[in-house]
């Protein structure tokens, strides 16, 4: 993490990431490679309560970018209809 803040204009606290810039391997990739994304940066309201809260399950949402180097990630509850994914354990078989 480069940086974070808290913004009180959005009441959103906001992250900063950057990519070091060392040399990767070349991949092949089933989707446009994400090596020309150089910046993340991570919206998130905060919630005192929210470990009292049941589900804990947040979303996350890519809004646009006026810029091809840098993505926007949203972290929100999720809304009705939207999917949840994780990464089944290949041991046991759960997420």
């Amino acid at each position: 993490m480069s940086s974070t803040r808290y913004d009180e204009g959005r009441k959103k606290i906001i992250a900063y990431y950057t990519r070091q810039k060392s040399p990767v391997p070349h991949c092949r990739w089933k989707m446009p490679s994400p090596e020309g994304v150089d910046t993340v940066v991570v919206l998130k309201r905060p919630d005192p309560l929210r470990w009292q809260k049941s589900p804990r399950r947040d979303c996350c949402r890519i809004l646009p970018s006026q810029k091809n180097t840098t993505m926007y990630l949203m972290i929100d509850y999720c809304r009705v209809g939207e999917i949840l994914e994780g990464c089944r354990n290949k041991i046991n078989g759960k997420f």
